[in-house]
């Protein structure tokens, strides 16, 4: 029997595994075609389960919000364009393609950055007064919105987009997590130890991430405790990291693996595998030697390719990294000018095209890479 026909066979098996809302018979052999046509690459395939829970995430979503509606064909899905591709190779530009001033609050420190499908951005940080601060932006620096959290402690905030409305808010130097939904700009925060049983009463959150497939918020801190979070914020578990990673200073999640810049710890970057029989280190990332620096992690992200980004510091130097998609092995460095220092780095989608936006720290500025 030859080997597309022990592919079919295969593809057929799985095939009934997968709810047939997602691939009906009909659609079937195209399907299976598809996937042949890759050239015995699977990893598309995996990501099928995935993307049935993402469907039944919308199907909910778009019910709350338009309760008229029967079913999903009239539906137009932002962010999900034909100008959208996933490509195999992805580079980075050789320089900065815009730097743009900022237009928010005077002397804002910019401490976290995210971006959804829609190509929204957000930043979090705080202010001349020590008050957190969020603002929803353009990649031209313009201001659409902006906000504070009156009512919490600590001033140095990050985020992590949930859904196209949720951002995901922590204070770090705390143990506060929140929601802000950007569209009413309503917010609700918890501690902590007043929803999770025997947190310790020192325990400080340091990172965020989100899995808006599983409607999960992801939350690294001083230890190597995470907690994982529903949107509603319920405790769902906590995580304890392998003992190679002592802090999780920044983080994100990508495919069943979690990325962990152990900035505060070991110096040191890990995936991590969150299996259900085990929590293990998959892989480490290689670290650069550029210039001879001892480096360490800052913060991670990954973007539509699957391709990772990863900020490090050494001695004020600041060099981003981009990773291959499985193995944590490095395909090319681009060192940010001195001048702009930032610690906070996402991957969002533009009209343009995807790119890798590194907001500075101070001077508020939004230093835009292409991804190409």
């Amino acid at each position: 029997m030859g080997a597309c026909s022990v592919q079919r066979r295969t593809l057929t098996s799985w095939h009934l595994q997968v709810p047939s809302r997602t691939l009906m018979s009909s659609t079937y052999n195209a399907a299976a075609d598809c996937i042949l046509a890759a050239q015995n690459d699977w990893t598309d395939v995996q990501c099928i389960p995935d993307v049935c829970r993402a469907v039944d995430l919308l199907r909910e979503e778009v019910k709350r919000d338009n309760p008229g509606i029967e079913n999903l064909s009239g539906v137009t899905i932002r962010g999900m364009s034909a100008g959208v591709t996933v490509r195999r190779k992805v580079g980075i530009s050789e320089d900065v393609e815009s730097i743009v001033d900022l237009q928010t609050r005077e002397e804002i420190h910019i401490t976290g950055i995210t971006g959804n499908e829609d190509g929204i951005i957000v930043i979090t940080g705080w202010t001349s007064a020590y008050q957190a601060y969020i603002a929803v932006i353009t990649k031209a620096g313009v201001l659409q919105q902006q906000d504070i959290f009156p009512d919490i402690q600590g001033y140095r905030p990050k985020c992590s987009f949930l859904s196209r409305f949720l951002v995901a808010v922590i204070i770090t130097n705390t143990d506060q997590v929140g929601i802000y939904n950007i569209g009413d700009q309503s917010q609700r925060f918890i501690n902590l130890r007043d929803v999770i049983m025997n947190c310790p009463t020192n325990q400080q959150v340091t990172s965020i991430t989100t899995d808006p497939v599983n409607d999960h918020i992801i939350i690294g801190c001083f230890s190597r405790d995470v907690y994982v979070f529903h949107s509603k914020l319920e405790h769902v578990k906590t995580i304890k990291l392998p003992d190679d990673i002592k802090r999780a200073g920044g983080i994100a999640m990508y495919r069943g693996n979690l990325h962990v810049c152990d900035s505060i710890g070991s110096g040191r970057a890990f995936a991590v595998a969150l299996k259900q029989t085990a929590i293990e280190v998959e892989y480490e990332f290689t670290k650069p030697t550029l210039g001879g620096s001892d480096w360490y992690p800052l913060r991670v992200c990954t973007d539509q390719n699957g391709y990772i980004y990863m900020l490090w510091c050494s001695s004020g130097r600041l060099l981003i990294v981009q990773y291959t998609k499985d193995g944590g092995q490095i395909e090319l460095e681009r060192e940010v000018d001195r001048s702009h220092n930032g610690i906070a780095i996402t991957a969002v989608q533009t009209k343009q095209g995807e790119k890798l936006l590194l907001p500075t720290l101070e001077t508020k500025k939004l230093l835009t890479y292409g991804l190409t």
